[in-house]
Parts: structure tokens; C-alpha cells; sequence
């Protein structure tokens, strides 16, 4: 024998096997959750759309990333739910400028000096062109 090998399969102690399977399950949960999801990669087209056909609108404004805490404390979706997104890309340049949307998004990027000008959520500022 070469001294570095062990006979017995068990562990040296309860803690250590706890802590390896604890170890895997993060490891498991961290790859899952890192992977690009539909809603996200529907958001990324939408904010391309927009850039696309709204002059002066910032695609940086709006947020994409999908990430998730064991918490809940510091979770972050996507700005856009994914029917708004896929709706956003089936409209022509002209229905989103005609309808006023641009416009709306940039209204968005300003500092909501007065409640009453500030569209809400992106969600919000597509909900009738999108219903």
C-alpha cells in the first residue's frame, strides 16, 4: 500500500461530508442559475429593437440580468416580462414611434423631478400597445 489510500469508504468525520455535499449543491445551483434564461435574451432583443428604431434611447437604461440570492434580498429580473419583449420586437419601427413609446422611454432616462410626467415601469409604458 502506498499510504495514500484508505480501505474504508467512509468519511473522517460527519462535518466533512456535510460540508462536500453542501459544496456540490451550490456549485449545482450556481451553474443553473448563471445560464442566459428565455426571459433575459428576450429582454437583450427588445432593448436592440428599441435602440434600433428610438432615436437618442439608451439600451443601458434598462436592465436584462436575471440574477437570484438564497435570500431573496438581492434578486433582479429582467425590466421587461417576456410577452412585453417579444411584443416590443413584433412592432415596426413607425408603431413605436407613432404610438409614443420613444418617447416615454426617454422620459424614463430623465430624474423623476415631476411624478406626474414619469411613465412607471417599462411594463407599464407598453401595456396598451401591447394588450
Amino acid at each position: 500500500m502506498l499510504g495514500f489510500a484508505r480501505l474504508d469508504k467512509r468519511p473522517r468525520s460527519p462535518h466533512i461530508a456535510a460540508a462536500a455535499v453542501t459544496l456540490m449543491f451550490f456549485a449545482l445551483m450556481s451553474i443553473g442559475a448563471r445560464g442566459v434564461g428565455e426571459r433575459e435574451l428576450e429582454c437583450e432583443e427588445a432593448a436592440v429593437r428599441l435602440q434600433d428604431c428610438c432615436d437618442d434611447f439608451d439600451p443601458t437604461t434598462m436592465s436584462c440580468a436575471y440574477e437570484w440570492s438564497c435570500g431573496g434580498d438581492g434578486d433582479l429580473e429582467p425590466s421587461l416580462r417576456t410577452s412585453t419583449a417579444e411584443c416590443i420586437q413584433g412592432l415596426s419601427c413607425e408603431e413605436l414611434n407613432a404610438s409614443g413609446v420613444c418617447h416615454l422611454l426617454l422620459l424614463m432616462e430623465e430624474p423623476e423631478e415631476d411624478e406626474v410626467r414619469h411613465p412607471g415601469s417599462l411594463d407599464d409604458v407598453f401595456a396598451e400597445v401591447c394588450s
